[in-house]
């Protein structure tokens, strides 16, 4: 997460009652100071944003102007902590302004990774998984940043000799010469989120040039592919070692019932004047609990702050006791867990592994642990959800010393990898016509009903063999040394 200071920030100043920005006012500002937020103020005080997306969809639907967004999520003064939560708890939102009691705008929190350590570096020389990243490359170019700084200055001083070192050509180019370069590069690199966004947008949406958007990358983009590598690999080492492993998803199809659910989703925010984000608002109460609703009830859990507290590359939940909520040791409380166990079901992953918004007796995990019990099966089931980035989610699941026969299921945000099995869970909303009162902001964010559903569909399709099978032979220690992953404390994307 990064602050900025007011004066780093792009602001367009607006006079009258103007509802809307033109193209040839945003794209100066997005040349001059390349941003993925614009901020407009009116009579010193912030008026409203215009994000890159915002200005996308204005050329889509051949609008001559952006409309300004009025309604949007800011922080009265320098709330760090609320900042933190709100980033983990909406993928949607990337920035955040910082207003003072007159809604004076003093800067802005945003989600990107301050990745100008240069410590990466260590990581991408000489590690088997990055190899087979720049093998891809013989030409890049790196652009200079609009904004100087010594940090910035710094990273591109890095950057190039790193491209030296490992045999790739490297050349040093203006913003001005970004467009000639797709041509003769083989990738583009920008020195962070807000370069990349509002430069491309500039180009592709202002100008309407061919922006290769592909073949644009940032420093964390890099870490991110390097991710998928590592990700592929460590999951298929687990299942080499006998340990069954399943992954899970909440994707939709074409069904009419996705486009209700959406339209129903926006409707209800609407209804209450907010911006749709995984907030669960006091509005929503009481058809988001139905029968177990009360002010309470609601209020402790729609309350309850996630937090994760990190060693080195080990990233967990912070252990803590409540009357709903329980953490020891990094495992969230799974009710009915028995004492004597033949076999244990390891579940990873970030809200849906986690039971978000969900009491510990109302967690996919403690759910299949009462079907398990119900059906006979002597199995643990063990809940290490937690909220991190996908490198630290891999490490996560390689410190646990499995057994043979061991099941983890591994909720990758939707990835889906060739040869292991996968759960579509979004397939039992669509069939059961799961009302969108059962969701905060989107299907993944579900209530105690719809992580029932869950957890059925996931015990349907778990090995009956493995459930039944005592499993006593430990399995080889799967670990991914410590060179080959990111540092976690500079990459990471959920805090």
């Amino acid at each position: 997460m990064i602050f900025s200071k007011r004066d780093q920030l792009s602001i367009l100043q607006v006079t009258g009652s103007e509802d809307s920005v033109d193209f040839d006012t945003i794209g100066k500002l997005l040349f001059d100071k390349p941003s993925n937020m614009l901020y407009c103020e009116k009579d010193g005080r912030l008026y409203g944003i215009i994000s890159m997306g915002d200005v996308h969809r204005a050329k889509e639907e051949d609008r001559t102007a952006v409309k300004i967004n009025k309604s949007f999520t800011f922080l009265h003064g320098y709330e760090y902590m609320k900042a933190r939560k709100i980033f983990l708890e909406n993928d949607k939102i990337n920035a955040l302004p910082i207003v003072d009691e007159e809604h004076r705008l003093l800067g802005d929190y945003t989600r990107w990774v301050d990745a100008f350590s240069g410590y990466e570096f260590d990581f991408l020389r000489g590690n088997k998984y990055a190899d087979m990243i720049w093998k891809k490359y013989k030409k890049v170019a790196i652009v200079r940043p609009s904004l100087q700084s010594e940090k910035k200055e710094h990273l591109i001083e890095i950057w190039s000799h790193f491209f030296e070192e490992i045999g790739i050509d490297v050349e040093l180019i203006s913003k001005e010469e970004i467009m000639d370069n797709f041509e003769v590069q083989d990738m583009i690199f920008f020195s962070d989120e807000d370069e990349i966004r509002g430069l491309g947008t500039f180009y592709k949406d202002v100008l309407d040039k061919d922006f290769k958007w592909a073949q644009a990358k940032t420093l964390e983009a890099v870490g991110e592919a390097v991710g998928e590598a590592v990700g592929e690999a460590v999951l298929r080492d687990i299942i080499d070692d006998g340990v069954y492993l399943l992954t899970i998803q909440v994707k939709g199809s074409r069904d009419p019932y996705w486009k209700k659910v959406d339209k129903e989703l926006n409707e209800k925010f609407e209804a209450i004047g907010k911006k749709r984000e995984n907030i669960l608002y006091k509005e929503f109460w009481k058809d988001f609990f139905e029968e177990i609703y009360s002010d309470d009830y609601a209020k402790e859990i729609a309350s309850h702050l996630y937090t994760c507290i990190r060693d080195g590359l080990d990233l967990r939940l912070k252990d803590t006791e409540s009357r709903y909520y329980n953490v020891k040791n990094g495992e969230r409380l799974t009710i009915g867990q028995p004492k004597d166990y033949f076999n244990t079901i390891y579940f990873f992953g970030r809200c849906v592994a986690v039971g978000q918004r969900a009491e510990d007796a109302h967690t996919i995990e403690s759910f299949l642990q009462e079907k398990l019990n119900v059906k006979g099966y002597k199995v643990k089931v063990v809940n290490y959800g937690n909220w991190g980035n996908r490198l630290q989610l891999l490490h996560h699941i390689c410190s646990v010393d499995y057994k043979r026969g061991n099941i983890v299921v591994v909720y990758d945000d939707g990835r889906e990898y060739q040869g292991i099995p996968n759960v579509n869970l979004g397939k039992v909303l669509e069939k059961n016509n799961v009302p969108s009162k059962y969701f905060i902001d989107s299907v993944n964010h579900g209530n105690h009903k719809v992580y029932k559903l869950w957890a059925e569909e996931i015990y349907k399709v778990l090995p009956k063999y493995l459930l039944a099978k005592k499993v006593d032979e430990k399995a080889k220690s799967v670990r991914v040394p410590e060179s080959d992953i990111i540092q976690a404390d500079i990459n990471e994307k959920a805090f």
